[in-house]
């Protein structure tokens, strides 16, 4: 079975990662518009599911536009050092 035929439960995602269920909705919605993932069903009464879309992928199983979490990590670090240095000292 491939993922993007198992739906996500938005119970189940709120239980995994024991978030607030407006931040998991909020997320959601935005990989929804992102157009990551797709409303599978939901509303009246029914549980909200969602499924991954099949994305394409670059050399290397790549998501295009995702950072691996070591590039994360040097962007922030990179962010954190250029808000640390006073304003008369960053480059132009």
């Amino acid at each position: 079975m491939k993922p993007s035929e198992v739906p996500l439960l938005q119970r189940e995602i709120r239980d995994y990662t024991k978030l607030e269920p407006h931040t998991v909705r909020r997320y959601l919605a935005e990989l929804v518009e992102l157009e990551y993932l797709a409303l599978a069903r939901g509303s009246n009464g029914a549980a909200y599911a969602y499924r991954l879309l099949d994305l394409p992928e670059k050399e290397g199983g790549r998501i295009p536009g995702l950072l691996l979490p070591e590039e994360l990590a040097e962007k922030l670090e990179r962010l954190r050092g250029e808000a640390a240095e006073p304003k008369d000292k960053r480059p132009s």
